[in-house]
């Protein structure tokens, strides 16, 4: 989508083929990583944002670039492979099934150079989390200047009470890619749904939302 890089679709929420389950536990190995890598060390991070602008680029599967814009880079770890950028929407409104986009939302966009997916928090002008969108992809390619990432056009939207709805399924299926790399994103998406439900990663924010909500 011009402007944000999010990829928003118009698919609706079908459920794909789950992953074998071999391809499940390897995802669960993956998600202890991540858990292990970018727990407190991460945050801790974050204080030592940095001011200058970066560009995120969206390419198609076939390395394509689809979309360029430019974000605040807050962490770039070229260590662990990882990157937290800023950016604001740009267009008037996107209705990603479980909530909307308006123009000038906050987002905060993860990267990683080793996972099938990046997670963007959305936040509106007030500050309060409207939700997560989650690109699956191949890893980032994670620079100074620029961070890139091929879209494999599955998408999994996360709401603030933690519900899911995966998006552009049938274009995801459609897609010309090997066995090996439809399973890869197959397990990203289910590594993603589990994090959303155990409130790991980004996602424990989700738990301080409903904490608000119940206020």
């Amino acid at each position: 989508m011009p402007g944000c890089g999010c990829g928003f679709g118009a698919g609706w929420r079908r459920q794909i083929t789950p992953a074998p389950a071999g391809e499940r536990v390897a995802a669960a190995a993956r998600l202890a990583k991540l858990v292990d890598l970018h727990g407190n060390h991460l945050h801790s991070l974050l204080r030592g944002a940095m001011g200058e602008s970066i560009d995120v680029v969206k390419l198609d599967v076939h390395g394509v670039e689809k979309i360029r814009y430019k974000a605040t880079p807050l962490v770039l770890d070229f260590r662990w492979g990882y990157a937290l950028v800023e950016a604001h929407f740009a267009l008037d409104r996107a209705d990603v099934e479980l909530f909307a986009l308006e123009h000038g939302d906050r987002m905060v966009e993860h990267f990683w150079s080793s996972r099938h997916f990046n997670i963007f928090e959305i936040y509106a002008p007030d500050g309060s989390l409207r939700g997560f969108y989650c690109n699956i992809t191949r890893p980032a390619a994670i620079g100074s200047a620029s961070i890139a990432a091929d879209d494999l056009a599955l998408d999994l939207v996360v709401d603030t009470a933690g519900n899911t709805v995966q998006l552009d399924v049938d274009e995801f299926r459609a897609l010309s890619i090997g066995d090996d790399e439809r399973r890869r994103a197959i397990a990203a998406i289910e590594e993603l749904e589990l994090m959303a439900r155990l409130g790991i990663g980004p996602f424990f924010r989700l738990k301080r939302a409903y904490r608000e909500a119940k206020r």
